[in-house]
């Protein structure tokens, strides 16, 4: 079976609103002409995270230090299975920068 390509680096920046329920409503209605949803429109996320002993890759990103790690298994299973295609990411965050450096299918 082919799989889709997947894209391993990225970088973004991200921009958060909280919006009522009026404003989204008429936010959509304007936009929606310009907006096709994606083929996770609906998915479903599993994460599970990883840290040591003394907890330390989230008490850094509490601290919100830079350099921080975090190493996640991810799945987009609406019901995940052993036999389910699930990645595990090593995220990296360098100041401004937060990037997916190593994505492995597993």
């Amino acid at each position: 079976m082919k799989q889709k390509q997947i894209q391993t680096n990225f970088q973004r920046v991200e921009t958060k609103y909280i919006l009522d329920r009026v404003t989204l409503a008429r936010l959509e209605g304007e936009m929606h002409a310009y907006l096709i949803p994606d083929d996770y429109a609906t998915s479903t996320i599993s994460n599970i995270y990883f840290d040591n002993d003394y907890f330390q890759m989230i008490q850094d990103s509490i601290a919100r230090r830079g350099g921080r790690e975090k190493l996640r298994m991810r799945t987009y299973a609406a019901k995940p299975t052993k036999d389910s295609q699930v990645f595990l990411e090593i995220k990296k965050s360098l100041r401004t920068l937060v990037s997916n450096i190593d994505l492995f299918q597993i």
